[in-house]
């Protein structure tokens, strides 16, 4: 069974996001500019579809991020232990926190 999340991610608009391979499937992607004060970000949502046993290497937000699972589950690999987010259910990411792979 295939996972599905919804990535939502309020970003300064001069960061660039990368994936490390293997990639999950990107179904539907867009970016919204907004400015905030004196300064411009880009919202970006991302639907991506995980394969079962799929995986993406550590790694770092330049912004917040807010993953929603939409179908199946996901495992985060954090420091304190394993963390399962089951459909529905979301999790959220300050820029400063990396995430393990």
């Amino acid at each position: 069974m295939k996972t599905r999340l919804l990535f939502l991610g309020l970003f300064l608009a001069s960061t660039v996001v990368a994936m490390a391979a293997p990639s999950p499937v990107v179904v539907d992607y867009a970016t919204y500019p907004l400015t905030v004060g004196d300064a411009q970000y880009d919202l970006i949502t991302i639907v991506q579809d995980f394969p079962a046993g799929a995986g993406i290497a550590a790694h770092q937000h330049g912004g917040n991020l807010l993953v929603t699972v939409i179908t199946g589950a996901l495992t985060l690999h954090e420091s304190g232990g394993d963390r399962v987010i089951r459909q529905g259910r979301a999790s959220r990411k300050a820029p400063a926190m990396s995430t393990p792979s």
